[in-house]
């Protein structure tokens, strides 16, 4: 029993904190630097090796950041099966304002895939696939590296399916389009790419819910919408959950979505109800926020705010 995760587009978290908002064309002094080898997928995995859950890291590394990517892995003992490509690992620079708890991202597209990598990556994942039991769940999140098509993910949730294999789709403009036609097992929208989905924009919890709804009735089992400051949303058969935000010193915000993920995984997987994963999702996301960088929740954080996550059920 064990949680996959797929990472295409791994990069180079570089964390500058600075104590002034961001001034165009201006000068800022960094307080404090930090540098991760990061990617959503790898996010994932680094919080379930926390947590002491079983994962497995697939994707890509690249040659000319000499292997950087399953050198981490290896020293953090997370199992990988990487495809070593040409290339370098993008660096993408997130400025933090510890003033007002606000963060500013520049992320690089990454480097151009062949397709005959592609195509290897493809054979790699149908052996892979064809091994997992029914008690595994496959994890596609992030975004994908020129040379990728769009229709990757929803090819790969195709694959599983087969198998019996749930798949839990994180992801953002085509890539999320395109996932979703093969109906994911479960997903992690926020409520920009909801609305992109749907063609609208909802705007209470009751609405989003109603949209929610939309796809559940499409074969999608479980919708776990991030609402930021909000909170977050979760919809399933037992019905629509939102979750307050932890009242948290927040330090860092990237991974706070991958966080969701691999609570939300866990939880799953445990057989936990509706209720329960989104708890988990939560305090997952907030042991994530209450440390710098990229840094993922530990599990005695995790522990400690479970139970201060607080579940409402929604009516719609």
């Amino acid at each position: 029993m064990s949680i996959i995760t797929v990472t295409l587009n791994p990069c180079i978290d570089r964390t500058i904190t600075i104590t002034k908002p961001i001034e165009i064309g201006g000068t800022h002094r960094v307080e404090k630097r930090r540098e991760e080898v990061s990617g959503k997928g790898l996010n994932v995995s680094y919080l379930l090796k926390n947590w002491n859950v079983e994962t497995k890291c697939v994707g890509f590394d690249f040659k000319g950041s000499d292997y950087i990517v399953k050198k981490t892995l290896d020293e953090l003992e997370i199992p990988n099966e990487l495809l070593a490509v040409e290339g370098q690992v993008r660096c993408n620079i997130k400025v933090f304002d510890d003033t007002c708890r606000t963060m500013t991202e520049f992320n690089e597209k990454g480097f151009p895939v062949s397709e005959k990598d592609y195509a290897q990556f493809i054979a790699q994942m149908d052996e892979l696939i064809g091994k997992l039991t029914e008690e595994d769940i496959l994890v596609l999140t992030g975004s994908v590296p020129p040379g990728i098509p769009a229709d990757v993910y929803k090819g790969l949730i195709q694959k599983a399916k087969v198998y019996g294999i749930k798949t839990v789709l994180d992801a953002s403009g085509e890539l999320i389009k395109c996932g979703v036609e093969a109906i994911p097992f479960a997903m992690k929208p926020n409520k920009e790419e909801l609305e992109m989905l749907l063609g609208y924009k909802p705007e209470t919890m009751e609405e989003i819910g109603k949209a929610c709804k939309i796809l559940l009735d499409k074969g999608v089992e479980y919708i776990c919408v991030t609402l930021g400051d909000k909170g977050a949303l979760l919809a399933c058969t037992e019905g629509i959950y939102k979750a307050e935000p932890l009242k948290l010193d927040v330090k860092g915000i990237q991974g706070a979505g991958d966080s969701v993920v691999a609570g939300m995984c866990t939880a799953i997987q445990e057989g936990k109800a509706a209720e329960t994963i989104l708890r988990y999702a939560m305090a997952a996301a907030g042991g994530s926020l209450i440390l710098e960088g990229t840094q993922m929740c530990r599990l005695e954080d995790f522990h400690r705010l479970l139970p201060q996550v607080k579940i409402e059920s929604i009516k719609i």
